[in-house]
């Protein structure tokens, strides 16, 4: 009944803010496309390492912007989550 438990939106936008995907991992929804991201993160990060004329300071604000969003969206997905087991919860009783 691990499954069932409560999860908390800070800890899915912190995971999904410092490797994008992995919220949606802690949360148990999205996974394919979290696993998907967390695959496409390392694999980018390691190209622009690789090629430092890749390095540019646009990729890697993009790369902030792209961890704010998905942090939210970590959030809101927890939110979302906790709010269809409280109302299973309350339509068993």
């Amino acid at each position: 009944m691990a499954g069932k438990k409560i999860k908390d939106p800070l800890i899915a936008a912190l995971l999904n803010f410092f490797l994008i995907g992995l919220g949606y991992l802690y949360v148990g929804k999205r996974v394919w496309f979290g696993i998907g991201l967390i695959v496409w993160n390392i694999l980018f990060t390691g190209i622009v390492l690789l090629n430092p004329g890749l390095d540019s300071p646009l990729i890697w604000l993009d790369s902030i912007v792209l961890s704010f969003l998905f942090a939210w969206d970590g959030w809101k997905t927890a939110e979302e989550v906790n709010k269809s087991k409280k109302s299973k919860r309350l339509s068993l009783m």
